[in-house]
């Protein structure tokens, strides 16, 4: 009998490249795969990554991506033979991390692609102590909040970050209580720090952090009260009666301001801290920015 011949060619097996292991900022589409992304075998070459998610193509050799979250991608290479070979490389999404200083202006920042939450850390400024006596007398130190929110990507969050209260009638931006002109005996209240989501009004807070009360020099010593919490801390009227003092703002209504004498200050109100009453000696400390404002 006769025997027919068999022919047997061998050929080469194709390699796939995934590309190195590599990290990205949230929103930042950076491209994987290798240079190139196949070798060996017989071309033209077909491409698939899984998984597909955040992928520019998921056919191509070196598709962008954009997953949102830390994903491990692997590349399966198919040569012209129909031989296959297998990649894989881990993409690991970095939180992105703005930090907004004072500027005595709103700043914004726009959601990312891949966010669907974000985490926030808020400082609010300080009040400022009479310049007469810098040692008996102690301003509010500005409140800190944080939490998370969900968004939606190209969402605009608004930034305002409050500025110091100063010497005299000059309260920190964004809700800092006004005092009285005498820069010696009188300290205004710091700003309040907050974000905003859907617009720039009151109303649209999402986070604040309360600002520090001013302080006021006289025999009595008024220290201010400091922001954070529930609900803000009051002023410290040393001596005499604390009647003086002004209360802290809560999440519900403005602190209630300092009666005592016949120059009462005036109470906080949303988003605004009171002002110092009108003593003619010039005595007085402005109430702390804040959801509510605390009190002169």
């Amino acid at each position: 009998a006769s025997v027919n011949p068999v022919t047997i060619t061998a050929v080469a097996v194709p390699t796939a490249n995934a590309g190195a292991d590599t990290s990205s900022a949230c929103g930042l589409n950076p491209t994987i795969g290798g240079s190139p992304s196949a070798t060996g075998g017989t071309g033209p070459y077909t491409y698939l990554w899984s998984p597909t998610n955040g992928l520019s193509n998921f056919a191509s050799a070196n598709p962008t991506a954009n997953p949102g979250s830390s994903t491990t991608y692997t590349l399966t290479v198919t040569d012209a033979n129909g031989c296959i070979a297998t990649d894989s490389m881990d993409l690991t999404v970095q939180p992105t991390i703005d930090t907004f200083l004072f500027t005595g202006g709103i700043q914004s920042v726009i959601v990312p692609g891949c966010a669907d939450s974000v985490y926030i850390q808020a400082r609010a400024g300080e009040g400022v102590r009479a310049t007469n006596n810098l040692t008996s007398t102690r301003a509010g130190y500005g409140g800190y909040c944080a939490g998370n929110k969900a968004v939606t990507a190209g969402d605009t969050l608004w930034i305002y970050v409050g500025g110091q209260g100063n010497s005299g009638n000059s309260p920190g931006w964004n809700g800092g209580g006004a005092a009285c002109t005498q820069t010696a005996t009188c300290g205004a209240g710091g700003g309040a720090s907050d974000v905003r989501l859907g617009g720039t009004s009151l109303g649209d807070r999402i986070l604040v952090a309360g600002g520090g009360g001013g302080a006021e020099w006289s025999p009595a010593n008024n220290n201010g009260g400091d922001g954070g919490g529930l609900s803000g801390g009051d002023g410290n009227h040393t001596s005499n009666s604390n009647l003086r003092s002004g209360r802290g703002g809560t999440q519900a209504a403005g602190g209630a301001a300092g009666t005592g004498g016949s120059y009462a200050g005036q109470p906080g109100t949303l988003g605004q801290g009171g002002a110092s009453g009108n003593h003619p000696n010039g005595h007085g400390g402005g109430g702390g920015g804040g959801y509510y404002g605390g009190g002169g």
